[in-house]
């Protein structure tokens, strides 16, 4: 391509004519922050943080639940019960605040939530109190009954498991009697065996369970009250008759006449 044919294409230069470069503004720090993402709006974070908190929390609790429930149902598993089925923690109660609400009457509605809900654990919390020191009562009024066996085995069953130095006798081991088939052996036994017993009242409450059931089968019902030494009494033995039968077991040898005929007509002979 010639230089004719290529100032033909190209546009006439005309420098006279030509105005000057247009100049590109730099961007400033300011516009070129504009031009990308907005700044995030300090209430949604501190939204997303507390709801963060919330699932947090949540998910701690139901963590302590399960844990809870799991321990429950192994215990009650060596006890031989049914497993307990536990109602899920509820959450702690946070008094709402007036900065976190855009009205003032959204606040009164929390508020007003906040406290009835408040009074209402409270109340079914003195509930199951009641509910469970009626019922911790009960276990140990029926554990008594059930130790009363003891003294007709014993006879220094009162001084040895009532000893009020006794330091192995636990809220523990307390309840886990109540569930033996045989109590009052397995409580003497421990209470003749201190050191094991200690060692029991100091474990877990699943092992001390499995511990203690272990000596309701291997004591429990097999002790009786040792029988009372009688007196020998110190008169001479009462004389023993003679029989018939002594007299036959002679030699027929040794016998009297009389003795003889006797014995004949014993063995179906005739006499002489």
């Amino acid at each position: 391509m010639t230089d004719e044919q290529n100032a033909f294409l190209s546009p006439p230069i005309v420098e006279e004519e030509q105005s000057p470069p247009e100049e590109t503004p730099e961007e400033t720090p300011e516009e070129t922050h504009k031009m990308g993402d907005e700044a995030p709006d300090p209430e949604q974070i501190r939204a997303e943080i507390e709801e963060l908190e919330v699932r947090k929390e949540k998910a701690a609790a139901d963590a302590k639940y399960w844990r809870e429930q799991k321990r429950k149902e192994r215990a009650a598993y060596f006890k031989g019960e049914d497993p307990v089925k536990l109602e899920p923690e509820q959450p702690d109660l946070k008094r709402p605040d007036l900065d976190d609400y855009d009205s003032e009457m959204d606040y009164i509605e929390a508020l007003t939530d906040y406290k009835v809900e408040s009074k209402r654990r409270e109340w079914d919390a003195q509930a199951k109190q009641r509910e469970e020191s009626t019922t911790m009562q009960q276990r140990q009024a029926d554990l008594q009954e059930r130790l009363q066996a003891g003294h007709n085995k014993y006879d220094d069953f009162a001084d040895v498991v009532y000893d009020p130095t006794a330091m192995h006798i636990t809220p523990m081991i307390v309840d886990i009697l109540a569930d033996c088939e045989h109590p009052d052996d397995v409580a003497y036994y421990l209470a003749k065996n201190r050191i094991e017993g200690v060692s029991i009242s100091r474990m877990t409450p699943t092992r001390a369970a499995i511990e203690i059931a272990r000596l309701d089968l291997k004591y429990g019902g097999a002790t009786k009250r040792a029988p009372k030494n009688k007196t020998v009494s110190k008169a001479p033995e009462p004389i023993k008759p003679i029989t018939t039968a002594d007299k036959f077991n002679k030699n027929p040898e040794d016998m009297t006449l009389k003795e003889y005929d006797e014995w004949r007509r014993a063995q179906g002979g005739r006499p002489f």
